[in-house]
């Protein structure tokens, strides 16, 4: 089993979405399909690590967002009010997908990349500093 740390965006609908990216932020994968459901996508996302993050452009979670979140036990972040399309291509603009699926599953886990890096630069300030004194 891997033990990186990964962000999820989940673009759900008839064609599923989806985006992951290491605790840095860097794109790992990403991937959209008609047949990818709730188990295939669990399946394919734990493969590449543990969820520790899952981004939804949409301020009501839809509800795979909640399920695969229970399944993995991955944070949900949402936005206040639903990403707008231009806010959406602002964040994926140094990205080259294949399909709006998966720009809209990018534009999610960037979005909650952007939410929680100030978290982890802390977190990865206090680790380096506990490596000092040991």
């Amino acid at each position: 089993m891997n033990n990186k740390l990964l962000i999820v965006g989940i673009d759900p609908g008839t064609t599923l979405g989806y985006a992951v990216l290491d605790i840095n932020g860097s794109l790992i994968a990403a991937k959209s399909s008609k047949q990818l459901n709730l188990n295939s996508l669990i399946s394919e996302v734990v493969d590449l690590g543990k969820v520790v993050i899952i981004g939804t452009d949409k301020a009501k979670i839809p509800s795979l967002v909640n399920l695969f979140s229970a399944k993995t036990g991955g944070r949900i972040i949402k936005p206040k009010e639903d990403l707008r399309i231009y806010e959406k291509r602002n964040l994926i603009l140094d990205y080259k997908l294949e399909n709006e699926h998966q720009e809209d599953a990018l534009a999610s886990a960037l979005f909650a990349y952007k939410e929680i890096k100030v978290l982890l630069k802390k977190i990865n300030a206090f680790v380096e500093n506990s490596k000092n004194f040991s």
